[in-house]
């Protein structure tokens, strides 16, 4: 039976197949091939013309970097474990509709995070008389020296406030009202919440790599293979998941400047942003690959932040820690 004919046949069961186990069973009966497939456990999401050699690995869906095993390798290997990253969304044609509604959702994802740390939260023009206390949740429009202009979708005010605020985020701010302005006893961030469980993967590792590599051991993920920028995948492997979240930034971007993303909830994006992406930082990554700036990398309430964009950064997926390779 020729290998064009084994795929189908396990296509038709619903089995995809490794090219590993293809080269292995190439011979079996039809029978035989599907019951070694299911026994062997060796499954791969990936496609018929990844599992053929005739194109690249993607998953229906999904961009798919597969695993390769090194040979000299001696502890047990998760040959299963795969990384795949979602697929964009494409549209012909995009309206001034679709740009609106980019900022809406930006806004509503976030103020429903907000709102669990303020739920007494008004809208803004709801917001009366003076020295009255208030909480608001509202998108910074606008900022000055010493104040910045608040947003929600009922109307605008102004906030005095001297420290520098990201533009174009969600955050809360509960203080007093004073001649029609806000003056703010605490500025509320979305944050990363404390109560996270940390994922992990034992005996497996990724290789954060900024060029194309040779390497042929471990998991490799190189950003220019990615179709989408914030892009969003995950490292799987049975019913764990590590959730992945890479960027690169039209601007130099450090550790300090990707943990302060996270407090936000929030990427920076284009004046003219992508309206089939999200900005939003939601779920929570387990991993923030940065693609910018000197390498670097923090452990941030669970998140293991990373920026680099010349060295590789090998992660143990087991204990999450971080080695640059030279």
């Amino acid at each position: 039976m020729d290998k064009k004919t084994i795929v189908r046949k396990c296509l038709e069961s619903g089995t995809l197949l490794s090219p590993e186990a293809l080269g292995a069973l190439h011979s079996d009966s039809t029978g035989d091939l599907l019951k070694k497939v299911v026994e062997s456990g060796r499954i791969f999401i990936s496609s018929p013309d990844a599992v053929l050699g005739t194109g690249p690995d993607q998953e229906k869906g999904g961009d798919t970097v597969e695993k390769t095993e090194h040979k000299e390798e001696k502890k047990p290997v998760h040959t299963n474990t795969s990384v795949v990253f979602d697929s964009p969304e494409k549209r012909e044609r995009l309206t001034p509709k679709d740009f609106a509604g980019f900022y809406t959702a930006k806004y509503s994802a976030i103020r429903n995070m907000l709102i669990k740390k303020m739920p007494n939260a008004v809208s803004i023009n709801k917001v009366s008389g003076l020295y009255s206390n208030v909480d608001i949740i509202g998108m910074v429009a606008s900022q000055s020296h010493g104040r910045f202009v608040l947003e929600d979708p009922t109307g605008t005010i102004e906030v005095v406030h001297n420290d520098s605020i990201l533009p174009d985020t969600v955050i809360g701010v509960s203080g007093f009202i004073k001649e029609g302005k806000l003056f703010p006893k605490k500025i509320v961030l979305p944050d990363i919440p404390l109560n996270r469980t940390i994922q992990t993967i034992d005996n497996e590792s990724l290789l954060l790599s900024p060029k194309k590599t040779s390497s042929e051991s471990g998991l490799v993920l190189v950003p220019d293979n990615l179709a989408e920028n914030p892009a969003r995948g995950a490292v799987k492997n049975g019913s764990s998941a590590i959730n992945i979240l890479v960027y690169k930034p039209d601007k130099k971007a450090d550790v300090k400047k990707a943990v302060e993303w996270l407090k936000y909830r929030c990427i920076p994006h284009p004046d003219i942003p992508n309206p089939t992406n999200s900005y939003v930082i939601e779920p929570v990554p387990d991993i923030f690959w940065v693609v910018s700036g000197d390498r670097g990398f923090e452990l941030y309430k669970g998140v293991t932040v990373i920026c680099t964009n010349k060295t590789p950064a090998k992660i143990d997926l087991g204990s999450l820690q971080v080695t640059f390779e030279e």
